[in-house]
């Protein structure tokens, strides 16, 4: 059996061999199936030509510090269709398949929409998700804002995709499928992202805070892109308020790719503080550090599906400061791995933060925990099952 695997995009760096969901391939006996990785984009950020993936690639982008976002999604989205990408895909398709192929379209509304309508017209089974559907936009928020509508339309075009099975992340996912867009629960699967306990764990640091800050205070760890969704703001003025009523933190923002956006809030908060530090893009292999460099992880962000740095710094044993939102009320559990605070309250998630800070927190705990929680080992069993059974025509069971 093989298995043809089509994302959206993919981004690749020197360190990391697969990106997030793509780690449980690591986890499937190869000895029973063969994967064929087909993406539209491949995003390659500082590996080498050796290093980029032999995957079939639409095309490529090589990313810099300075690259700037000229496109909007629509425009992007456009563009991708002008240069031909559901003709790459669909001549993709017929040219790789075999007797017993199941088509995997992972994520991306290209991928979903023209690859399961080319899998019904080529009699393909294929799989759709986990992160193709739901929006992350329509589970966290309501769709009173024209770009929410926008998604729900576009949920709900793939939700009337032909296909052998939807993946979702968690039981809420599968609940928001069916109640949203009437999908059945036999058509759906729970499949979760988890985690490399290889590359994420607890490291014996010494004096790490001394040597970075000069002192030996708690430190905060934002990381994220520096976008309203994402939370980035309230967790500048959340910043600015800690320092304003005298609580002493270390500061650790990382993932301001823009430089000039990085030395204008170096200059403004360094103004208020010099324990601070703002990095821009570091690679999930050097992550490691700084989850287990901070006291506390905070996440902002209401545009979340999974949230992967959350179970990141987890499995890193840093308990995390998170909005009362579904995600967020699956991975933490109060008090014993992190806090949740009410969402749009500034007051609230400062308050939280400080009690989190004063805390003392079984950091070996909690890093068990989420890695038993999160074990790729047993999401890979379970996906090779439905892969099996789409084969076999057993959808139902």
């Amino acid at each position: 059996m093989n298995i043809i695997w089509i994302n959206d995009f993919i981004v690749k760096d020197k360190f990391t061999k697969n990106y997030p969901f793509m780690e449980i391939i690591e986890y499937i006996d190869k000895r029973e199936l063969e994967i064929i990785i087909i993406t539209l984009k491949l995003i390659i950020k500082g590996a080498k030509k050796k290093q980029v993936p032999n995957y079939f690639i639409f095309e490529k982008e090589y990313y810099n510090d300075s690259n700037k976002n000229r496109f909007s999604r629509l425009q992007k989205f456009i563009i991708f269709l002008i240069k031909g990408s559901p003709i790459y895909l669909v001549k993709k398709l017929i040219q790789l398949k075999q007797e017993k192929t199941v088509v995997h379209l992972f994520s991306g509304f290209i991928t979903s929409f023209f690859g399961a309508l080319t899998c019904k017209l080529l009699n393909l089974p294929c799989i759709i998700g986990p992160n193709a559907i739901p929006s992350k936009n329509l589970i966290f928020k309501n769709i009173s804002k024209l770009s929410n509508i926008k998604f729900f339309i576009r949920d709900l075009i793939i939700s009337r995709l032909p296909c052998n099975k939807f993946l979702c992340f968690s039981n809420y996912h599968q609940y928001i499928l069916n109640k949203k867009f009437r999908i059945s629960d036999k058509k759906m699967e729970i499949i979760g992202i988890g985690i490399n306990p290889r590359r994420f764990h607890i490291l014996k640091l010494n004096n790490s805070t001394y040597k970075l800050f000069n002192n030996m205070s708690k430190t905060i760890l934002y990381v994220g892109l520096p976008i309203e969704e994402k939370g980035f703001y309230k967790f500048i003025k959340i910043c600015k308020l800690l320092i304003d009523r005298g609580i002493i933190v270390n500061i650790i923002i990382i993932g301001i790719k823009n430089k000039k956006l990085r030395l204008k809030l170096k200059r403004e908060l360094k103004q208020l503080t010099k324990n601070i530090h703002i990095f821009g893009w570091i690679s999930r292999l050097n992550l490691i550090y700084y989850y287990n460099l901070a006291d506390l992880y905070i996440n902002p962000s209401i545009d979340e599906s999974w949230s992967m740095t959350t179970i990141e710094a987890l499995s890193c044993g840093t308990p995390c400061i998170c909005p009362n939102i579904p995600i967020f009320r699956y991975h933490i559990k109060e008090y014993k791995n992190g806090l949740l605070f009410k969402i749009n309250n500034l007051e609230d998630m400062f308050l939280k933060i400080v009690e989190g800070l004063k805390m003392n927190w079984n950091r070996d705990e909690i890093s068990k925990n989420a890695q038993i929680k999160y074990n790729w080992e047993k999401q890979a069993v379970k996906l090779l099952e439905v892969y099996k059974k789409i084969r076999t025509g057993d959808n139902n069971s």
